[in-house]
Protein backbone atom coordinates (compact mmCIF):
# COMPACT_ATOMS: atom_id res chain seq x y z
CA UNK A 1 0.00 0.00 0.00
CA UNK A 2 1.54 3.25 -1.11
CA UNK A 3 0.83 5.64 1.75
CA UNK A 4 2.51 8.99 2.21
CA UNK A 5 3.19 10.74 5.49
CA UNK A 6 1.54 14.07 6.12
CA UNK A 7 3.01 16.02 9.05
CA UNK A 8 0.17 16.82 11.46
CA UNK A 9 -0.51 20.41 12.42
CA UNK A 10 -2.31 21.10 15.67
CA UNK A 11 -5.84 22.31 15.07
CA UNK A 12 -6.21 25.70 16.69
CA UNK A 13 -9.23 27.45 18.05
CA UNK A 14 -12.23 27.84 15.77
CA UNK A 15 -12.12 31.18 14.01
CA UNK A 16 -15.25 32.85 12.76
CA UNK A 17 -14.59 34.45 9.42
CA UNK A 18 -16.27 37.85 9.49
CA UNK A 19 -17.02 40.16 6.62
CA UNK A 20 -14.46 42.93 6.64
CA UNK A 21 -16.33 44.86 4.02
CA UNK A 22 -19.99 44.23 3.36
CA UNK A 23 -19.80 45.76 -0.08
CA UNK A 24 -16.50 44.23 -1.09
CA UNK A 25 -16.53 43.36 -4.79
CA UNK A 26 -15.36 39.81 -4.10
CA UNK A 27 -18.37 39.03 -1.88
CA UNK A 28 -21.33 37.54 -3.78
CA UNK A 29 -24.58 39.47 -3.59
CA UNK A 30 -26.68 36.50 -4.59
CA UNK A 31 -26.95 33.38 -6.69
CA UNK A 32 -28.79 32.30 -9.84
CA UNK A 33 -31.27 29.54 -8.98
CA UNK A 34 -32.98 28.90 -12.31
CA UNK A 35 -32.64 30.02 -15.93
CA UNK A 36 -35.16 29.67 -18.73
CA UNK A 37 -33.48 31.16 -21.82
CA UNK A 38 -33.03 33.58 -23.36
CA UNK A 39 -31.50 35.38 -20.38
CA UNK A 40 -28.48 37.67 -20.61
CA UNK A 41 -25.79 38.81 -18.17
CA UNK A 42 -23.70 42.00 -18.26
CA UNK A 43 -20.79 43.02 -16.07
CA UNK A 44 -22.40 46.39 -15.35
CA UNK A 45 -25.06 48.76 -16.65
CA UNK A 46 -22.69 50.49 -19.08
CA UNK A 47 -21.36 47.28 -20.63
CA UNK A 48 -22.27 46.72 -24.27
CA UNK A 49 -21.52 43.00 -24.02
CA UNK A 50 -24.45 40.80 -23.07
CA UNK A 51 -23.56 37.15 -22.42
CA UNK A 52 -26.31 34.51 -22.71
CA UNK A 53 -26.77 32.50 -19.53
CA UNK A 54 -26.72 28.73 -19.87
CA UNK A 55 -29.62 27.03 -18.01
CA UNK A 56 -27.34 24.22 -16.83
CA UNK A 57 -23.87 25.70 -16.40
CA UNK A 58 -25.08 28.99 -14.89
CA UNK A 59 -27.45 27.44 -12.37
CA UNK A 60 -25.86 28.10 -8.99
CA UNK A 61 -23.77 30.93 -10.42
CA UNK A 62 -22.65 33.59 -7.96
CA UNK A 63 -23.79 37.11 -8.85
CA UNK A 64 -22.23 40.37 -7.65
CA UNK A 65 -23.34 43.91 -6.98
CA UNK A 66 -23.55 46.01 -10.13
CA UNK A 67 -23.99 43.12 -12.53
CA UNK A 68 -27.06 43.24 -14.76
CA UNK A 69 -29.47 40.45 -15.72
CA UNK A 70 -31.98 40.83 -18.55
CA UNK A 71 -34.55 38.43 -19.94
CA UNK A 72 -35.11 38.12 -23.67
CA UNK A 73 -38.47 37.33 -25.24
CA UNK A 74 -39.97 34.32 -23.44
CA UNK A 75 -37.09 34.12 -20.99
CA UNK A 76 -37.22 34.06 -17.20
CA UNK A 77 -34.78 33.75 -14.35
CA UNK A 78 -35.04 33.20 -10.60
CA UNK A 79 -32.41 34.80 -8.40
CA UNK A 80 -31.67 34.86 -4.73
CA UNK A 81 -30.51 38.40 -3.91
CA UNK A 82 -29.31 39.34 -0.44
CA UNK A 83 -30.87 42.78 -0.53
CA UNK A 84 -34.40 41.55 -1.32
CA UNK A 85 -34.55 37.76 -1.07
CA UNK A 86 -35.92 35.69 -3.93
CA UNK A 87 -36.37 37.62 -7.17
CA UNK A 88 -38.05 36.34 -10.34
CA UNK A 89 -37.62 38.21 -13.63
CA UNK A 90 -39.35 37.78 -16.98
CA UNK A 91 -39.21 39.54 -20.33
CA UNK A 92 -41.73 42.03 -18.93
CA UNK A 93 -39.17 43.36 -16.46
CA UNK A 94 -36.51 45.94 -17.34
CA UNK A 95 -32.83 44.95 -17.00
CA UNK A 96 -32.17 44.24 -13.33
CA UNK A 97 -29.03 45.58 -11.69
CA UNK A 98 -27.89 43.50 -8.72
CA UNK A 99 -28.13 45.85 -5.69
CA UNK A 100 -25.36 46.53 -3.22
CA UNK A 101 -24.84 44.19 -0.31
CA UNK A 102 -26.51 45.26 2.94
CA UNK A 103 -24.06 47.10 5.19
CA UNK A 104 -23.79 44.96 8.33
CA UNK A 105 -22.15 47.82 10.17
CA UNK A 106 -24.88 50.36 9.52
CA UNK A 107 -26.57 51.88 12.55
CA UNK A 108 -28.99 54.37 11.02
CA UNK A 109 -32.65 53.54 11.35
CA UNK A 110 -33.86 51.28 8.59
CA UNK A 111 -30.41 50.53 7.15
CA UNK A 112 -29.20 47.70 9.33
CA UNK A 113 -29.87 44.31 7.68
CA UNK A 114 -32.13 41.70 9.19
CA UNK A 115 -30.67 38.68 10.95
CA UNK A 116 -31.54 36.44 8.00
CA UNK A 117 -29.56 38.69 5.67
CA UNK A 118 -26.48 38.44 7.86
CA UNK A 119 -26.75 34.64 7.95
CA UNK A 120 -27.22 34.38 4.20
CA UNK A 121 -24.46 36.93 3.60
CA UNK A 122 -21.94 34.86 5.52
CA UNK A 123 -23.04 31.68 3.75
CA UNK A 124 -22.67 33.29 0.32
CA UNK A 125 -19.34 34.80 1.35
CA UNK A 126 -18.13 31.28 2.14
CA UNK A 127 -19.53 30.06 -1.21
CA UNK A 128 -17.49 32.75 -2.94
CA UNK A 129 -14.20 32.09 -1.14
CA UNK A 130 -11.13 31.24 -3.19
CA UNK A 131 -9.67 27.74 -3.41
CA UNK A 132 -8.95 25.73 -0.28
CA UNK A 133 -5.52 25.93 1.29
CA UNK A 134 -5.87 22.78 3.40
CA UNK A 135 -5.80 19.22 2.21
CA UNK A 136 -2.71 17.10 2.35
CA UNK A 137 -1.32 14.07 0.56
CA UNK A 138 -2.52 11.60 3.19
CA UNK A 139 -4.40 8.54 1.98
CA UNK A 140 -6.89 9.17 4.80
CA UNK A 141 -9.58 11.77 4.12
CA UNK A 142 -12.11 10.99 6.87
CA UNK A 143 -11.39 12.27 9.40
CA UNK A 144 -9.89 15.15 7.43
CA UNK A 145 -6.42 16.37 8.33
CA UNK A 146 -6.69 19.44 10.57
CA UNK A 147 -10.45 19.06 10.63
CA UNK A 148 -13.08 17.92 13.09
CA UNK A 149 -15.57 15.08 13.34
CA UNK A 150 -18.88 14.35 15.02
CA UNK A 151 -18.28 11.15 16.95
CA UNK A 152 -21.74 9.76 16.26
CA UNK A 153 -21.26 9.91 12.51
CA UNK A 154 -17.57 9.08 12.16
CA UNK A 155 -16.63 6.62 9.44
CA UNK A 156 -12.90 6.23 8.77
CA UNK A 157 -12.23 6.46 5.03
CA UNK A 158 -9.09 6.25 2.94
CA UNK A 159 -8.01 5.74 -0.66
CA UNK A 160 -8.49 2.00 -1.28
CA UNK A 161 -5.34 -0.06 -1.83
CA UNK A 162 -4.62 -3.81 -1.93
CA UNK A 163 -3.42 -5.56 1.21
CA UNK A 164 -4.08 -5.27 4.89
CA UNK A 165 -3.53 -2.17 6.99
CA UNK A 166 -3.26 -1.23 10.64
CA UNK A 167 -5.57 1.52 11.85
CA UNK A 168 -4.58 3.33 15.02
CA UNK A 169 -5.95 6.31 16.94
CA UNK A 170 -3.73 7.98 19.52
CA UNK A 171 -3.58 11.07 21.69
CA UNK A 172 -0.84 13.62 20.97
CA UNK A 173 1.32 12.09 23.69
CA UNK A 174 1.13 8.64 22.08
CA UNK A 175 -1.57 7.00 24.19
CA UNK A 176 -3.52 4.40 22.21
CA UNK A 177 -7.28 4.89 22.16
CA UNK A 178 -8.04 2.22 19.58
CA UNK A 179 -5.98 -0.13 17.37
CA UNK A 180 -6.98 -2.68 14.74
CA UNK A 181 -4.64 -4.89 12.69
CA UNK A 182 -5.52 -6.80 9.56
CA UNK A 183 -8.04 -4.33 8.17
CA UNK A 184 -8.76 -4.87 4.48
CA UNK A 185 -7.20 -1.86 2.75
CA UNK A 186 -9.09 -2.46 -0.50
CA UNK A 187 -12.43 -1.67 1.18
CA UNK A 188 -11.40 1.94 1.79
CA UNK A 189 -13.47 2.49 4.89
CA UNK A 190 -14.08 1.31 8.44
CA UNK A 191 -17.50 1.86 10.00
CA UNK A 192 -17.01 0.72 13.60
CA UNK A 193 -19.12 1.32 16.68
CA UNK A 194 -16.11 0.25 18.74
CA UNK A 195 -14.16 3.22 17.36
CA UNK A 196 -16.98 5.60 18.16
CA UNK A 197 -17.31 4.17 21.68
CA UNK A 198 -13.59 4.67 22.31
CA UNK A 199 -13.82 8.27 21.10
CA UNK A 200 -16.90 8.99 23.22
CA UNK A 201 -15.04 7.71 26.28
CA UNK A 202 -12.07 9.94 25.48
CA UNK A 203 -14.33 12.90 24.73
CA UNK A 204 -15.87 12.66 28.19
CA UNK A 205 -12.38 12.99 29.71
CA UNK A 206 -10.83 15.57 27.37
CA UNK A 207 -13.42 17.18 25.05
CA UNK A 208 -10.93 19.64 23.53
CA UNK A 209 -8.04 17.31 22.83
CA UNK A 210 -6.63 16.64 19.38
CA UNK A 211 -6.04 13.11 18.12
CA UNK A 212 -3.90 11.40 15.51
CA UNK A 213 -5.13 8.66 13.22
CA UNK A 214 -2.51 6.58 11.43
CA UNK A 215 -2.90 4.03 8.66
CA UNK A 216 0.06 1.69 8.23
CA UNK A 217 0.63 -0.74 5.36
CA UNK A 218 2.38 -4.11 5.44
CA UNK A 219 5.69 -2.55 4.44
CA UNK A 220 5.50 -0.03 7.26
CA UNK A 221 4.53 2.92 5.07
CA UNK A 222 2.35 5.23 7.10
CA UNK A 223 -0.23 7.95 6.53
CA UNK A 224 -1.38 10.21 9.36
CA UNK A 225 -3.99 12.86 9.97
CA UNK A 226 -4.69 15.03 12.97
CA UNK A 227 -8.25 15.85 13.94
CA UNK A 228 -10.40 17.04 16.82
CA UNK A 229 -13.79 15.98 18.17
CA UNK A 230 -16.76 18.29 18.00
CA UNK A 231 -17.92 18.91 21.56
CA UNK A 232 -21.47 17.95 22.61
CA UNK A 233 -22.28 21.65 23.06
CA UNK A 234 -21.10 22.43 19.52
CA UNK A 235 -23.06 19.46 18.20
CA UNK A 236 -26.26 20.98 19.61
CA UNK A 237 -25.46 24.39 18.16
CA UNK A 238 -24.68 22.86 14.78
CA UNK A 239 -27.96 20.92 14.81
CA UNK A 240 -29.84 24.18 15.39
CA UNK A 241 -27.98 25.88 12.54
CA UNK A 242 -28.72 23.01 10.15
CA UNK A 243 -32.38 23.13 11.17
CA UNK A 244 -32.40 26.85 10.35
CA UNK A 245 -31.15 26.23 6.81
CA UNK A 246 -33.57 23.34 6.35
CA UNK A 247 -36.55 25.57 7.20
CA UNK A 248 -35.48 29.04 6.03
CA UNK A 249 -33.83 28.22 2.71
CA UNK A 250 -34.61 25.99 -0.22
CA UNK A 251 -32.94 24.61 -3.30
CA UNK A 252 -29.31 25.49 -3.84
CA UNK A 253 -29.22 28.11 -1.08
CA UNK A 254 -30.17 25.41 1.43
CA UNK A 255 -27.08 23.41 0.42
CA UNK A 256 -24.89 26.52 0.45
CA UNK A 257 -26.09 27.38 3.96
CA UNK A 258 -25.62 23.85 5.30
CA UNK A 259 -22.14 23.63 3.78
CA UNK A 260 -21.23 26.91 5.46
CA UNK A 261 -22.47 25.60 8.82
CA UNK A 262 -20.37 22.45 8.51
CA UNK A 263 -17.27 24.38 7.43
CA UNK A 264 -17.68 26.77 10.35
CA UNK A 265 -17.09 23.81 12.67
CA UNK A 266 -14.26 22.38 10.54
CA UNK A 267 -16.45 19.48 9.44
CA UNK A 268 -14.89 19.46 5.98
CA UNK A 269 -16.13 16.00 4.97
CA UNK A 270 -19.75 16.94 5.65
CA UNK A 271 -19.32 20.27 3.83
CA UNK A 272 -17.97 18.48 0.76
CA UNK A 273 -20.87 16.03 0.89
CA UNK A 274 -23.30 18.97 0.93
CA UNK A 275 -21.82 20.41 -2.26
CA UNK A 276 -21.94 16.94 -3.82
CA UNK A 277 -25.64 16.81 -2.88
CA UNK A 278 -26.18 20.20 -4.53
CA UNK A 279 -24.63 18.82 -7.71
CA UNK A 280 -27.42 16.26 -7.88
CA UNK A 281 -29.78 19.21 -8.45
CA UNK A 282 -27.44 21.08 -10.80
CA UNK A 283 -24.86 18.58 -12.13
CA UNK A 284 -23.40 20.94 -14.75
CA UNK A 285 -23.26 24.08 -12.64
CA UNK A 286 -19.88 25.71 -13.17
CA UNK A 287 -19.68 27.43 -9.78
CA UNK A 288 -20.96 24.39 -7.89
CA UNK A 289 -18.46 22.11 -9.61
CA UNK A 290 -15.63 24.47 -8.76
CA UNK A 291 -16.75 24.73 -5.13
CA UNK A 292 -17.09 20.95 -4.87
CA UNK A 293 -13.53 20.60 -6.19
CA UNK A 294 -12.31 23.01 -3.50
CA UNK A 295 -14.32 21.31 -0.75
CA UNK A 296 -13.05 17.82 -1.59
CA UNK A 297 -9.50 19.15 -1.82
CA UNK A 298 -9.93 20.46 1.70
CA UNK A 299 -10.78 16.98 2.97
CA UNK A 300 -7.83 15.40 1.18
CA UNK A 301 -10.14 13.25 -0.97
CA UNK A 302 -8.11 13.73 -4.12
CA UNK A 303 -9.86 10.84 -5.91
CA UNK A 304 -13.19 12.68 -5.77
CA UNK A 305 -11.43 16.00 -6.45
CA UNK A 306 -9.87 14.65 -9.64
CA UNK A 307 -13.13 13.11 -10.84
CA UNK A 308 -14.83 16.50 -10.52
CA UNK A 309 -11.97 18.16 -12.40
CA UNK A 310 -12.50 15.64 -15.20
CA UNK A 311 -16.15 16.67 -15.41
CA UNK A 312 -15.08 20.29 -15.74
CA UNK A 313 -12.65 19.32 -18.48
CA UNK A 314 -15.26 17.32 -20.39
CA UNK A 315 -17.60 20.28 -20.20
CA UNK A 316 -14.75 22.41 -21.56
CA UNK A 317 -15.06 24.71 -18.56
CA UNK A 318 -11.60 25.35 -17.10
CA UNK A 319 -11.61 26.20 -13.41
CA UNK A 320 -11.80 29.96 -12.90
CA UNK A 321 -8.75 31.56 -11.26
Amino acid sequence: MNLTFCRPIILGMLLVRGLTSANASDSPAGVIEYVHPPVFWSKNASSKTQTPLDPDQDQGRRIYSGEVVRCGRGGSVRLFVLAVGEKTLTDRNPPYEIPLLPDIGATSAGTKPDDWQIKFMKALDSYGEAGATLGGQSAVYSPPDNGAVEVSGLVIRWVPSPGYVKVQIQTLDGQDLWVADGVDGSVGQLDSEKVRHALRTYQAQDPRGSLVLSLTGLKGNESRVMFSLLSPASEKTLAAELAYWDTQAKGLMRHVGRAYAFSHYFLFVEAAAEYDAALLEAPRSRDLLEKAVQANHKTGNFVRENSLKEILTREEQPIRP
